[in-house]
């Protein structure tokens, strides 16, 4: 009897196991508070003192974990910005507050709200003994734990829709050469709202919104006197009409160094109808978003420092000190500038800490400090090599404008954000006394390649560098097809993923040679079919390497993705089938891979 009751201890053990493993996957938690600063507080920037309150300003956090305790704190914030020295202190408390190891502090970048500073250090002029400073960061923690401790498990959606809240700002006069600011609109912009949606498993309904776009919250006027989100908080305001005020949603400001939110600092009610507009945009990507399929959290960061503009020369820096002796705040620069000189050093470095939070090639957000230029996320988008991406600035710390190498190479015509001496430009009031160097942008692509799973040197692109790809990228009734290249190497990846099941494209080699490794990754339920030629000469079925592989890269077993159970219950594994196309059939002067496949699914 007693053998008996162990054994049906150990069968009950086991079915507690199992069901305990059937629920593995991704964690969330998501919380928020107010953190307004106190009417007659100065506001920044422009600086003034409020008078009042339009909408609060928040503090929001969402909180993801998986099975393996890899976890993450994303927070957003309503304010305008934070230094690193903000930014790690915080960071700090909530590790030990809470114990979570990676944490994200992203800005807004509202004009209308105030600065975060460190303890006892705040940035808000007219906040005593940092009141108001101190007691936000101890909300930020709090926001944090809640959200951690609110953890439950959820499945994770993430979807992208058509939006534009503003209009690249650089503009080239025609006789001068030099940028000045105004409404450019043709001008690169990020012209998409990304999300990313966690749904409770429980009662099936969203906990949480990620959303982000890339734009300057500057649609309120600066002579304003009242404290605001600008348009973040009007989305977030309409998000929540129509998903409920339970649900939290955060922004995330994306590349937007070079866009003003549109129209500039006109009305709050035109700040608002922006919002809801973006509102609407995030509530269209949430209807057509896809699963992440994906239950592993991975978390890397990388550093690097992006070095300053070279200082100028003596007799250039003996000119500007002639032609300047009367301004005070000039000379105090320069004489910086021959301090450094005289010690025959250059300005120092800005601290460039980037972050990825990876669920295996669905989905990446990757974080950078500063206000970065829109190329930047345009270009993540292209090279990066998951399904859905997602792009912060002004994430973990702040040192000013980051522009493209272009705007940094027209010298003292680069405007504003870009502009070195003798143009008296934004960045020469900072520490760093100028723009970053010339040659910046390939340290920061770099630092970005080195996150991501094929590691540095990666080239991940639609029409990536020297392959022209051919395809027909709508396929019927609207459905999605794309094919990705990622280049690493002397491998080369090709990933096509296609919702209809059924089609064809080719690959042409613009220049140089096949790399030694040539992988086609079909993203299909069930390879049907798949036919191969190369220069119009099919390959043989059985000269194809094809296996079967998760999204980890773990080899399967079995022919299909989708399995059953019950009969009436099919379940998506997430994965890929790998193809290898023969080294030996592309010799001899190929330049043109043609291939066709069927989904079992279809």
């Amino acid at each position: 009897m007693r053998s008996m009751k162990r054994l049906i201890l150990l069968v009950v053990s086991f079915v507690v196991l199992s069901a305990g493993q059937g629920l593995a996957g991704i964690m969330a938690g998501a919380a928020q508070r107010d953190i307004t600063p106190p009417v007659g507080f100065e506001i920044q920037h422009y600086f003034r003192q409020s008078v009042g309150v339009h909408d609060s300003l928040f503090a929001r956090c969402l909180y993801l974990k998986d099975d393996e305790q890899n976890a993450v704190a994303i927070v957003s914030l309503d304010l305008i910005m934070g230094g690193f020295d903000a930014c790690d202190y915080v960071r700090e408390q909530i590790l030990q507050k809470t114990g979570i190891k990676h944490s994200l502090i992203a800005f807004s970048h509202s004009h209308s709200s105030a600065a975060l500073g460190a303890h006892n250090h705040t940035k808000v002029k007219n906040d005593t003994d940092s009141k108001w400073n101190n007691r936000t960061i101890e909300t930020i923690v709090e926001v944090v734990k809640e959200a951690q401790q609110r953890a439950e498990p959820v499945k994770l959606r993430a979807g992208r829709s058509n939006a534009q809240v503003g209009f690249n700002r650089r503009l080239v006069n025609p006789k001068s050469g030099a940028v000045y600011m105004g409404v450019n609109r043709k001008g690169p912009v990020v012209p998409w709202v990304n999300v990313l949606v966690a749904d409770s498993i429980k009662s099936s309904k969203p906990i949480a919104v990620l959303f982000e776009h890339a734009a300057h919250p500057v649609i309120v006027p600066h002579t304003s006197k009242l404290t605001s989100a600008d348009f973040p908080g009007a989305a977030v305001e309409r998000i929540q009409a129509e998903l409920g005020k339970e649900v939290i949603a955060l922004f995330g400001q994306g590349c937007a160094g070079n866009i003003n939110g549109f129209p500039l600092r006109s009305t709050h009610e035109k700040a608002d109808h922006a919002g809801h507009n973006l509102g609407d945009a995030v509530i269209k990507a949430i209807a057509g978003s896809k699963p992440v399929e994906s239950k592993t959290l991975s978390i890397k960061q990388a550093h690097s420092e992006i070095p300053s503009r070279a200082l100028p020369g003596r007799e250039q820096w003996q000119k500007m000190a002639e032609a300047n002796a009367g301004d005070a705040g000039r000379m105090r620069q320069l004489n910086r500038m021959k301090w450094l000189m005289d010690q025959g050093k250059q300005p120092p470095a800005r601290r460039f800490d980037v972050y990825a939070v990876m669920l295996g090639n669905d989905w990446c957000l990757t974080t950078m400090p500063h206000e970065m230029f829109c190329q930047y996320e345009l270009w993540i988008d292209k090279n990066a090599p998951f399904r859905h991406t997602m792009t912060f600035a002004f994430t973990n710390g702040y040192e000013g404008y980051i522009a493209n190498d272009a705007a940094l190479k027209m010298g003292a015509n680069g405007g504003y954000e870009a502009a070195s001496l003798p143009n008296w430009g934004g960045q020469v009031w900072t520490r760093h006394l100028g723009p970053p160097a010339v040659g910046c942008e390939q340290i920061i692509k770099d630092t970005l390649m080195s996150l991501w799973p094929q590691g540095k040197g990666l080239n991940a692109s639609p029409n990536a560098g020297r392959f022209k790809l051919k395809y027909n990228k709508q396929g019927v009734h609207g459905s999605v097809r794309e094919i990705k290249v990622t280049e690493n190497g002397e491998r080369v990846i090709f990933d096509i993923t296609d919702e209809f099941g059924i089609g064809r494209g080719s690959i042409n080699l613009g220049v140089g040679k096949w790399p030694a490794k040539v992988l086609v990754r079909m993203h299909l339920a069930g390879l049907e079919g798949f036919e191969v030629s190369v220069d119009d000469k099919k390959i043989a079925k059985q000269s194809l390497n094809i296996g079967r592989y998760d999204d980890e890269g773990s080899k399967l077993k079995g022919r299909y993705f989708k399995t059953s159970k019950d009969g009436d219950l099919e379940k998506r594994i997430a994965g890929y089938y790998e193809i290898e196309i023969p080294q030996e059939a592309l010799v001899r002067g190929v330049k043109i891979i043609n291939l066709k496949w069927v989904d079992f699914y279809r």
